[in-house]
């Protein structure tokens, strides 16, 4: 029986032994699991912030490639936008040149034409010398419109030399260049009487004969005469009618 009883105490003790080495075990696994779970964790969160780091490269680079579609399209404007203006420059260029050219040949036909007028008014003046009626007319000419302006005066003035009464027609554009860009012109018309100067305005030749589009006149002063017919006035000053 003493034997028996030392055997099982041998084992109780093995078994003890045993047991206290699995409980150590048992701590150590526990540990390990929560340094595993621990790191588990943190590469949760490193890989959580690894994604948000890729979304915001993918972003970037979303936003870099419409920069670069939104830089070649302001490019291909720029392009288009200068190509307009150096067409543009060329247009003025070339209208400048044609209208030195006008300019030039009105001066040169006016020039002659005047000379022309001066023969034909040779011999028609009044017996006294005096003029009985001068008609002024103030006018607002574009600066794109003077060259025709001034054609149509020329051209009026060459019908008016067979009319009765006319004496003689005085163009003179004053000095300068408004802010809005028109020129200032004064026409006076000289004839022997008023009259004479009606007959003409209720001619078919004067309704006929029209201004460039575009030209306006001033209200005429006291003393200056009749308003041109079809043209828009500029001012409202005074009323619209002739004064004599």
């Amino acid at each position: 029986m003493r034997m028996e009883y030392d055997r099982m105490c041998q084992q109780a003790y093995e078994l003890s032994r045993k047991l206290s080495q699995a409980q150590s075990a048992k701590g150590e696994l526990q540990r390990e699991l929560a340094d595993a779970r621990a790191q588990l964790a943190a590469a949760a969160e490193e890989l959580s912030e690894h994604r948000e780091l890729q979304m915001t490269h993918d972003k970037l680079c979303q936003d870099v490639y419409r920069m670069r579609m939104m830089l070649q399209q302001a490019q291909r404007e720029l392009q288009q936008v200068a190509g307009r203006a150096a067409a543009a420059e060329a247009a003025l260029q070339q209208q400048a040149a044609e209208y030195e050219a006008r300019l030039t040949q009105l001066q040169a036909w006016y020039g002659k034409q005047a000379v022309v007028a001066g023969r034909l008014r040779k011999g028609r003046q009044p017996a006294d010398g005096s003029v009985g009626f001068t008609n002024t007319n103030r006018f607002w000419v574009g600066q794109e419109l003077l060259f025709d302006f001034l054609k149509h005066w020329v051209g009026r003035e060459a019908q008016l030399q067979q009319q009765p009464g006319f004496l003689g027609l005085q163009v003179t554009p004053v000095p300068g260049v408004s802010d809005d860009g028109g020129v200032d012109v004064l026409v006076a018309s000289l004839w022997e009487s008023i009259p004479q100067y009606e007959a003409w305005r209720n001619s078919s030749g004067a309704i006929g004969s029209h201004l460039p589009s575009g030209t306006y006149q001033y209200v005429p002063k006291k003393g200056e005469g009749f308003p041109e017919d079809f043209i828009p006035f500029r001012d409202y000053d005074q009323a619209v009618n002739a004064k004599y």
